[in-house]
């Protein structure tokens, strides 16, 4: 089995970033705080009480290359997702639509990974770490501009989609969220062209 930096084995380390990867209870304000809503925490600040406003969490985030934060407004069920995917595979090649090779070489998986051992055992800063990457070699799945507006929710009940106007490629994104049983409202799945829609948050076929 493949090691990882600092000789974990890669499926151990997944299953230990899964266990860590759960959504934080809402506390109440807190005198003092840095947020300009009065929140405890980082998590709190976020505005995840509609649809509408998870979704330009999530654009937001991403637009300002804040992908640990993007990676929190993702569901449980899409953080397992990715993390799935690259403990199938050993690989980003059904994450990244281009370079996954090349990406996965320079992040803290690769060879080199000198933050492996300050990284692992949190899956936003994991998150990070590979869409940090994936830069370099202009191989994200799509981008968003700091203009990015998500539309109003179409659907009803626990699951609606939101389509945004990116700012970015693709002009427009289709969003799926879901309601969690703390009410928050998180980004269940990214809808891409040519993308394998069984596959959270993403995710692409691997070439044969």
């Amino acid at each position: 089995m493949p090691q990882r930096p600092g000789g974990r084995p890669l499926a151990a380390v997944l299953a230990a970033l899964l266990a860590c990867a759960g959504p934080a209870a809402a506390q109440p304000a807190t005198p003092g705080s840095i947020y300009a809503n009065g929140a405890r925490t980082y998590y709190e600040a976020i505005d995840l009480g509609t649809a509408e406003a998870a979704a330009q969490a999530f654009l937001a985030a991403w637009a300002r290359r804040d992908y640990a934060t993007a990676n929190v407004v993702l569901s449980p069920m899409a953080q397992q997702g990715w993390l799935n995917q690259i403990a199938r595979t050993f690989s980003f090649r059904t994450l990244l639509p281009k370079q996954a090779d090349a990406v996965m070489k320079v992040s803290a998986y690769g060879p080199n990974g000198a933050d492996w051992a300050e990284l692992m055992n949190d899956p936003n800063l994991v998150f990070d770490n590979i869409m940090r990457s994936a830069e370099g070699f202009d191989a994200l799945p799509f981008s968003i501009g700091l203009v990015a507006k998500a539309g109003k929710s179409a659907g009803s009940g626990d699951a609606v989609t939101v389509t945004a106007e990116t700012g970015g490629t693709p002009a427009t994104l289709e969003l799926q969220l879901v309601r969690l049983p703390s009410g928050h409202w998180k980004v269940d799945r990214i809808v891409l062209p040519n993308a394998d829609p069984a596959l959270k948050p993403w995710g692409f076929k691997p070439k044969q």
